[in-house]
């Protein structure tokens, strides 16, 4: 239904989806689809490599990603695609525990050191597949060490 209703003028979304009794989350998906299409159609031409597709689309649940695909270009639904098929299921080759072996302390910096890793990885710099995770590995490393150097004490 969210995806039938989403073709209404978007004034009369959550008055249709209200009256058919849906769930406060469809009403609230339908509500937020407008804005949330404006905001992916203005940023999507500034993405060129897969990690910026990522941080564009992964504020938004799979439901309104789906729902902004049906409503757009050919191009936006075919990143929307490769997202959800291929580069949402990527994870960086290094974990929290991986930066803690080679002398990092947990804080803040993890995540991004974690974004920055799967960053390289998403946009073909470092590879993710099985075969090459082990030679990769000390390439990750030495990105990391190269990035973001462990201070002397």
């Amino acid at each position: 239904l969210d995806v039938i209703l989403a073709h209404l003028a978007p004034q009369y979304r959550k008055i249709v989806a209200e009256a058919l009794q849906l769930p406060l989350d469809n009403i609230q998906r339908l509500q937020k689809l407008e804005q949330s299409k404006i905001e992916i159609n203005q940023s999507i031409s500034d993405c060129q490599r897969p990690s910026q597709f990522v941080q564009l689309f992964k504020p938004y649940d799979l439901s309104l990603l789906i729902l902004i695909a049906v409503q757009n270009s050919r191009f936006v639904r075919q990143k929307i695609w490769q997202y959800l098929t291929k580069w949402s299921t990527v994870k960086p080759l290094l974990n929290g525990n991986d930066l803690k072996a080679l002398g990092y302390k947990p804080g803040q910096q993890f995540k991004q050191m974690l974004e920055d890793i799967l960053a390289v990885t998403l946009d073909g710099v470092l590879s993710d597949s099985p075969d090459e995770r082990l030679r990769q590995r000390a390439e990750v490393e030495a990105f990391i060490q190269t990035h973001y150097p462990l201070e002397k004490t």
